[in-house]
C-alpha cells in the first residue's frame, strides 16, 4: 500500500542518509523491517557509520532533470532516467536501503530530508541516529508547530494545509531495541 516515507541516517549532526519510500510505510511495514534490521546480530552500526562516511550524495534538479552530487561542486551529475543502474534512486527502495549501503561498494544515494517538511504528505520517518545511538520514529498529519529543538523544524515552521513538519513519537536506544510486538504495541495500537 502507497504509505510514503523516508529512512534516515544522522552522523556527526548530518543528514548522510534521507531515502524516501513510497510504500509501506506504516511501523508495521518500514517500521518492522528497519528493526529486524538493526536487532540482527549481524548488523553493525560501526559498519554503517563508517559506509554512511563515504557515501555519495546526491539532490534532484527539477531544472535540468539530473539528479547532482552535493559534496563537491564539480561532482557526479546523474541524468533521471538512470534509475535502473542506480535503485536509491527509486521511490520502491524506502527501508531496504540499509541493506543496499552496506552490501554495495561506493553507495549512491539520494537525500530528501525536506520531505518531512510536509506532514501531508510525509506520514512516517525513521532515522537512526548515530549521534544520539537511537532510532527514533516521527509521524506525519502533525496539526501543531515543532519547537527550535526539534529535528524537522525550519525557521519558517512553514504550515500546509493546516500542517507542519513531521513529529517525534517514539525513540529507542540502539542498544536496547524493543521486539516486533512491543513496537507495534507503541506505534499502532490496537484500538478498543
Amino acid at each position: 500500500m502507497g504509505t510514503r516515507n523516508l529512512t534516515c541516517v544522522i552522523k556527526d549532526g548530518d543528514f548522510k542518509v534521507a531515502q524516501y519510500g513510497q510504500w509501506d510505510g506504516y511501523p508495521s511495514g518500514s517500521g518492522v523491517n528497519i528493526l529486524a534490521w538493526l536487532s540482527d546480530p549481524k548488523a553493525s552500526f560501526e559498519r554503517l557509520a563508517e559506509v554512511v562516511d563515504n557515501v555519495i550524495r546526491m539532490r534532484g534538479n527539477e531544472e535540468n532533470q539530473t539528479w547532482v552530487e552535493i559534496d563537491k561542486e564539480d561532482g557526479l551529475v546523474i541524468p533521471v532516467a538512470d534509475f535502473d543502474k542506480y535503485p536509491s534512486f527509486t521511490r520502491n527502495m524506502g527501508s531496504e536501503v540499509l541493506e543496499y549501503l552496506v552490501s554495495t561498494e561506493n553507495p549512491i544515494v539520494v537525500l530528501d530530508e525536506k520531505f518531512a517538511q510536509d506532514s501531508l504528505m510525509c506520514e512516517w520517518v525513521y532515522v537512526i541516529d548515530l549521534d544520539s545511538m537511537n532510532f527514533d520514529i516521527y509521524e506525519g498529519f502533525n496539526n501543531t508547530p515543532l519547537a527550535e529543538c526539534e529535528l524537522f523544524y525550519t525557521d519558517g515552521n512553514e504550515e500546509r494545509e493546516g500542517y507542519y513538519p513531521v513529529r517525534l513519537v517514539k525513540s529507542y536506544p540502539l542498544n536496547f531495541l524493543p521486539d516486533e510486538d512491543e513496537f507495534l504495541a507503541d506505534l499502532e495500537p490496537e484500538e478498543e
